[in-house]
């Protein structure tokens, strides 16, 4: 008989290593199991702090950021006044100066076409450059050429007053373009969570501007001669952009895509460009208005004064909603307003016409309340669209990309789509006047028309 083998020479057991041993060799696998973690641990804490959202606002308090708003609003003031200072008495003047009207309305025109060519282009270098600096550079640009054009009438050949008017008014646009992209940038920025609200406030005092500039232009032109009105607003705005940029906050940031890439990104969105081409809608629509409606009210016979005073419902409106609309619909969300002011602007313009299917005769006191609701509706719909776009982008952007690179390229998005909103914006201040003029002098479309067709159009976005 066999002899049991002993468990010690059993080929399926291993001799036990000594407790001591067992626990020392654990006891360095933890060790070296703890370092390696911690070094983990730290290693990503490296990365997040170099991937993480990097646009920093140091100090920015309340009171900072109001004061930035208050500068920015009154800046825009003054821009948007200097823009519209030359309507009462430039023609005239023009005019005398044996100038035809289509060089007037060149001159008129290259200033909203310049801002859509460079506004883009502000858009892009914005991260690179840093938003203090080329908003005071459009600040610069607008009040030097606004003291330079109120000397041109100096120049005595015509050619070279018209040819300097052009030029002039072109750079000033450039300045503008600058300025407001800037300033939609800086504004989203420290405004996070109150966008609609803080840019409709910039929208209240730029409607302020246009509805005050041709009346302060007029006044100072009376009181003090040509120069006068460039001279006051121009040292105005230098003397406020000089003081902004000591109070306005530096924006620290940095990015990790070429902002050309992440423009090509936002302009391949069908909802972002179904937005921006709303934007571009609304300003022709007012370019339309503003050529056609003293025409459209000729029966009446009514003064230049008079039919001066039937945009002031518009802008008032306009005026006064802006900032409501834009704080509500950061509370309630942007796509409400944004149907809501289609639906309101479209009535509206129904009732300027009258549109030709409507039984009702064209009358004074139903054109005042009509352009007040498009001011209204106008208010409503352009207030959210920024938000909504900026918003639509950051979203649809965070999608395509990493996480820690779309929070790395959060600001360089808010400078592409303030660029490209501004170019959409100019866009229809170009257009506007174009087909205003084409449907004035075309003997087969009517103003009723015209405005039916917009309200058609408005109902389709």
């Amino acid at each position: 008989m066999d002899k049991p083998l002993d468990k010690s020479q059993s080929p399926e057991h291993t001799p036990d290593k000594p407790k001591d041993e067992n626990q020392s060799f654990q006891h360095i696998v933890d060790k070296q199991s703890k370092d390696k973690s911690q070094s983990v641990k730290h290693k990503l804490d490296e990365e997040s702090q170099q991937t993480s959202v990097n646009i920093t606002t140091p100090d920015i308090t309340g009171r900072k950021r109001t004061i930035a708003l208050i500068l920015l609003s009154i800046i825009i003031f003054l821009v948007t006044a200097m823009f519209a200072v030359l309507a009462p008495f430039f023609p005239t003047l023009a005019v005398e100066r044996n100038v035809n009207h289509f060089e007037i309305g060149l001159i008129f025109a290259v200033y909203p076409a310049t801002n859509f060519l460079f506004s883009p282009i502000c858009g892009l270098i914005l991260p690179q450059v840093g938003v203090t600096f080329v908003l005071f550079i459009g600040i610069l640009i607008e009040s030097c050429c606004s003291l330079i054009f109120g000397f041109l009438p100096h120049i005595l050949d015509n050619t070279t007053f018209v040819t300097f008017c052009f030029i002039t008014r072109g750079i000033q646009g450039i300045g503008f373009a600058s300025y407001q992209t800037a300033s939609l940038a800086m504004t989203s920025t420290i405004f996070t969570d109150n966008v609609a609200a803080a840019t409709s406030t910039l929208e209240a005092f730029g409607a302020i501007g246009y509805m005050i500039g041709p009346t302060l232009g007029g006044a100072l032109y009376e009181a003090g001669g040509f120069k006068l009105p460039f001279l006051v607003i121009g040292s105005s705005m230098l003397g406020f952009g000089c003081i902004a940029i000591f109070f306005l906050p530096r924006i620290q940031h940095k990015n990790t895509s070429a902002p050309t890439t992440l423009m090509k990104k936002l302009l391949s969105f069908p909802r972002v460009l179904l937005m921006c081409s709303g934007v571009t809608l609304l300003m022709i629509i007012f370019g339309v208005l503003d050529v056609s409606i003293a025409l459209h009210l000729k029966p009446f016979h009514l003064s230049p004064s008079v039919l001066g005073l039937f945009f002031l419902p518009l802008t008032i409106a306009y005026g006064v909603f802006s900032p409501i609309f834009g704080y509500l619909s950061d509370r309630w969300g942007y796509r409400w307003f944004i149907i809501g002011g289609c639906f309101g602007l479209g009535i509206a313009l129904i009732f300027i016409g009258p549109a030709p299917f409507l039984p009702i005769p064209l009358s004074v006191g139903q054109s005042i309340p009509s352009m007040a609701v498009c001011g209204a509706g106008a208010a409503a719909l352009l207030t959210p669209l920024y938000g909504d776009i900026l918003a639509s982008a950051l979203v649809k952007l965070k999608g395509h990309v990493e996480t820690e690179k779309a929070d790395d390229d959060h600001f360089a998005t808010i400078c592409v789509v303030s660029g490209v909103f501004s170019a959409f914006n100019a866009l229809g201040q170009v257009l506007g006047p174009i087909i205003g003029g084409i449907a004035i002098t075309s003997a087969s479309i009517t103003f009723d028309w015209t405005t039916s067709v917009s309200n058609f159009t408005n109902y389709r976005l």
